[in-house]
């Protein structure tokens, strides 16, 4: 309940932040839907290695197409990290049985946590991209993450914060550009008939 309640914190300052800041949308957003894909279906029992690697390839082509957005490649970068920690454990995020126990909880190894992607390890040869990284909020709160997710968390605030800004500033060069070429066209025309006069005064004092 208190993940959720975090979650919807997040969501709302999210919101806020938008409306705001006014980011700009990334292209081919389906894709990064079907990234999404494994999380959303191993909450509902549905598990399975392939449904992650299409979700690495789409991923990899949303990136692509949005490289240039800022916030993109943190926001790629992160997800292709839980994604293929994901496809190591057969479409299930690894956790160590250690971090549980850092935290006050046990569970049995090769366990799936009830309520979450995770599965309980070990060791793992992909331990490091694993939910290992405790973030303390103090009064017994605790979240604990991957390095994915951090990364997958600051790619969005920085998407927020600062694609709008791009957008507004590239659109402010152009509008520059255009008013130049039009300020700039009636006074190349304008000097052109004024060297006439003089040139036939020039002409007929000869």
């Amino acid at each position: 309940m208190f993940i959720v309640a975090l979650a919807l914190v997040g969501g709302v300052l999210a919101a806020v932040i938008a409306m705001i800041r006014t980011p700009q949308l990334p292209r081919a957003w389906p894709l990064l839907a079907i990234a999404a894909v494994p999380a959303g279906a191993l909450l509902l029992g549905i598990q399975h290695m392939l449904l992650c690697l299409v979700a690495i390839m789409s991923l990899v082509l949303w990136g692509w197409r949005n490289w240039r957005l800022a916030g993109t490649p943190l926001l790629s970068a992160g997800a292709l990290l839980n994604l293929l920690a994901m496809a190591y454990h057969n479409g299930a995020m690894p956790i160590l049985d250690t971090t549980l126990r850092a935290v006050g909880q046990t569970a049995p190894v090769g366990d799936l946590l009830l309520g979450s992607k995770d599965i309980v390890i070990a060791t793992s040869p992909v331990a490091l991209l694993s939910d290992w990284i405790i973030l303390s909020l103090g009064a017994d709160r605790w979240v604990i993450a991957s390095p994915g997710d951090l990364l997958l968390v600051a790619g969005i605030l920085w998407w927020l914060w600062f694609s709008g800004a791009a957008q507004r500033g590239t659109h402010d060069i152009r509008s520059t550009t255009v008013l130049s070429h039009r300020h700039s066209a009636p006074t190349a025309r304008g000097t052109q008939p004024a060297s006439g006069p003089d040139q036939a005064g020039s002409a007929g004092g000869g």
